[in-house]
């Protein structure tokens, strides 16, 4: 008998199997299932790219003559559980350039909450990268949820200058920002400056909940 939490990943991938069947999105399920494609979750804009992967760092291409420099940093958030069991399924829009992660978290037989990660790089705005998280919770019972970022790595060509929390006047987030040195196999150095927000450790979602982060 299938289980609810299959049902609802099979549910949250229905909407894009024209398009696979098309051959213009590829569905990687976790682990992989029998003949799917595998594929990095990888997108970017020229300029920099990041695969949806807590292994994943975000990766800056300076000059299309010169190799791409890894940056040591991965913003990726990650969500997991210690209680609901859980599936999960990768897709990659291949014409979009978008790359989306669907979670289905089981309580119960009788419904799945669900977490959609959708990682894009921005076009207009070369310099951004965006991780969208909804969290959707149609069951009785209390989602407890727990968000991870990867700590950053340090390795022999890159350094840490400075890091302060700053704050936009147009919202009371508060947001982290590194300023970072990497040198190249040039030698020659590069400055980059990374702003992400901060994350808590650990959201409950309640029931009947729509959560946007």
């Amino acid at each position: 008998m299938l289980v609810q939490y299959d049902e609802c990943l099979r549910n949250r991938l229905e909407q894009f199997s024209h398009d696979h069947s098309e051959m213009n999105t590829i569905f990687n399920h976790e682990p992989i299932h029998y003949g799917e494609i595998v594929s990095l979750p990888f997108t970017g804009n020229g300029y920099l790219g990041l695969s949806l992967s807590m292994q994943s760092q975000i990766q800056l291409l300076t000059d299309i003559r010169s190799s791409v420099i890894s940056s040591g940093y991965s913003p990726v958030i990650e969500i997991s559980s210690d209680t609901w069991e859980g599936s999960s399924a990768t897709i990659v829009q291949m014409k979009q350039g978008l790359v989306r992660r669907i979670q289905c978290l089981k309580f119960s037989k009788e419904r799945s909450a669900y977490v959609t990660h959708l990682l894009y790089a921005h076009r207009k705005r070369s310099s951004l990268i965006i991780q969208e998280i909804d969290i959707i919770n149609p069951s009785e019972h209390t989602l407890d949820l727990n968000l991870q970022r990867k700590k950053q790595i340090y390795e022999n060509d890159f350094q840490e200058i400075d890091q302060q929390d700053i704050q936009f006047d147009s919202t009371k987030d508060i947001f982290l920002m590194t300023t970072n040195q990497i040198s190249t196999r040039q030698h020659n150095f590069i400055i980059f400056v990374l702003i992400t927000n901060k994350i808590i450790s650990n959201s409950h979602v309640k029931p009947g909940r729509y959560v946007s982060k």
